[in-house]
C-alpha cells in the first residue's frame, strides 16, 4: 500500500471515532427532556373540574390524547381534552363537539375560539430548547374544552388550572 492511503485510512477512521464517540457522549450526557406530564395533567384537571362543583365521570386515555368527562346535574356535561402541543388532536376534538355544544380552546390561562397551535408548538419548542441548555422550562398545556352551554363554561378560571399543572410539572422535576 502507499503511504497516502494508509494516511487516508486512518484519518478515515479517527473522523469516525471522534464523531462516534462525540454522538455518544451527547447522548449519555444530554439532561433528560421530558414533555409527557400526562399524569400531573389528568390529576390538576380532575382537581379543576371538582373545584368548579362538577363530578368527574371518568378519565379516558388513548395514545397521547386524555379526555377528562364530568357533569353538574341536570344539565351539565363537559369534556377536558389534554392536546398535544403540536396540535396533532384539533380535528379529532373539534369532531367530538355535538352541535350544540360550546368548544373553545385554552392555552396559557386564555380562551381561544380556534385551536392556537403555533402559539403551542412555539412554547413547546422554546420550552425543550432551554431544557436542553439546562434551564429549568415549563410544558405549557393544550386543552380542548367541549360544553353544553348550561355549563358556562368559558366562565370558569382557565387560569387557575395552567398555574396547576406548571407547578405541578416543576414540581416533579
Amino acid at each position: 500500500m502507499r503511504p497516502d492511503v494508509n494516511a487516508r485510512l486512518l484519518f478515515s477512521l479517527l473522523l469516525a471515532a471522534v464523531l462516534i464517540g462525540g454522538v455518544m457522549l451527547k447522548v449519555l450526557a444530554a439532561p433528560r427532556v421530558d414533555v409527557d406530564a400526562t399524569p400531573l395533567m389528568t390529576s390538576a384537571m380532575r382537581a379543576f373540574l371538582e373545584q368548579q362543583g362538577l363530578s368527574v365521570l371518568g378519565v379516558h386515555q388513548n395514545l397521547d390524547l386524555t379526555l377528562v368527562d364530568a357533569e353538574k346535574r341536570p344539565s351539565c356535561r363537559i369534556t377536558l381534552a389534554n392536546m398535544a402541543p403540536q396540535g396533532w388532536h384539533g380535528g379529532v376534538v373539534r369532531r367530538m363537539a355535538d352541535d350544540g355544544a360550546q368548544l373553545f380552546f385554552v392555552f396559557d390561562g386564555a380562551i381561544f375560539p380556534e385551536q392556537p397551535a403555533m402559539r403551542a408548538r412555539l412554547q413547546l419548542y422554546l420550552s425543550l430548547i432551554l431544557r436542553h441548555l439546562g434551564f429549568s422550562a415549563p410544558v405549557h398545556p393544550l386543552l380542548g374544552v367541549i360544553a353544553d352551554k348550561d355549563c358556562h363554561a368559558a366562565t370558569y378560571p382557565w387560569a387557575n388550572l395552567t398555574r396547576i399543572a406548571v407547578a405541578a410539572e416543576g414540581a416533579q422535576r
